[in-house]
């Protein structure tokens, strides 16, 4: 997945869960839960690198 398309699906997702937990939740639980949905994307997107980062 290049940048661009995982900065574009972060976004995508973030609004997503922004929308669904704010419909349940306290807003700033919503924002705390919209982050921690972007984080675990950003997190299972990353490319991995098995030796140092060159």
């Amino acid at each position: 997945m290049s940048g661009g398309t995982r900065v574009l699906w972060a976004i995508v997702i973030g609004f997503f869960a922004l929308a669904i937990t704010a419909a349940i939740m306290p807003p700033f639980v919503a924002f705390l839960g919209a982050v921690v949905a972007v984080a675990g994307f950003w997190h299972v997107t990353a490319k991995k690198h098995d030796g140092p980062v060159q």
